[in-house]
């Protein structure tokens, strides 16, 4: 139920002006939890293991999240501000990826969310320019490694190895579900709308049909007079039998005597 003054479907925290669908929850828990990522991501990364390029790498991050989910708020439809958040967060994993082992490290991993997010929620022109942009991120991050494996800094431990590949694990399969679960729910929505409009469509199309066939047999229906025989048209006017068909149904009419009358009169 809508509070005073915001109309039903629409966020009182958020204030967002386009309609509150999953897409637009997507965006919203994905600009949040780059955010989150970003700050844990810099604390580690200058506290726990010095690396940091990897801090600023995470604080570009994270600054590009916020300003697409300040800027989110303000316009109807967010599709070119959620381009530009997978577009920055793609090319600073396309610079992270020498840093961080290469194809053995975890960049691969944080790759498929964009390439899933931006598939879901992305539609026409923008997809298919993210799509095509993360696609020539991924293939020069790869090309380059094989041409120059001597770019790759591996990583310093094998323990940060094993819990970056384990975080992000974890962080893939708990994106994933949510997305196919979300995905799931609004195509079976979607489904039984469809079903319901169609049915609904149907038994209108039959109520229309009914009442058709009914004015039809009420139109071929002649109002006459019990005594004299003449016919009422449509406009209230009398008429003979023998004219009214002659001009309005154009039927001519013989006259002829039947044998009751022939016998009764004659």
């Amino acid at each position: 139920m809508g509070h005073a003054g915001v109309p039903e479907g629409h966020s009182i925290m958020l204030k967002f002006n386009f309609p509150d669908t999953f897409e637009k929850r997507l965006f919203v828990v994905s600009c949040a939890a780059i955010i989150m990522a970003a700050i844990t991501s810099i604390l580690l990364n200058l506290m726990v293991v010095p690396r940091p390029q990897n801090a600023i790498a995470a604080g570009v991050v994270g600054a590009a999240a916020g300003i697409a989910w300040w800027r989110g708020r303000k316009v109807e439809r967010p599709e070119w501000l959620i381009v530009f958040v997978v577009l920055v967060v793609g090319s600073i994993l396309g610079f992270m990826w020498f840093s961080n082992a290469g194809v053995r490290g975890t960049v691969p991993f944080w790759m498929t969310p964009l390439f899933i997010g931006a598939a879901v929620v992305l539609k026409g022109l923008p997809r298919t320019f993210t799509l095509c942009a993360l696609s020539a991120i991924l293939v020069t991050d790869l090309t380059l490694e094989w041409f120059f494996p001597e770019w790759v800094t591996d990583s310093a431990m094998n323990a940060n190895s094993f819990v970056d590949m384990g975080v992000a694990l974890i962080a893939n399969l708990v994106f994933s579900v949510v997305v196919g679960l979300g995905v799931a729910n609004t195509w079976h929505a979607e489904r039984e709308r469809v079903e319901t409009l169609t049915e609904q469509n149907v038994r209108s199309a039959l109520e229309l049909e009914a009442s058709q066939r009914e004015a039809d047999q009420l139109r071929d229906m002649l109002p006459i007079c019990a005594h004299c025989k003449n016919i009422r048209d449509p406009e209230g006017v009398w008429h003979p039998l023998e004219i009214y068909m002659r001009e309005k149904r154009h039927t001519d009419l013989s006259h002829g005597i039947c044998p009751k009358c022939l016998k009764e009169h004659y």
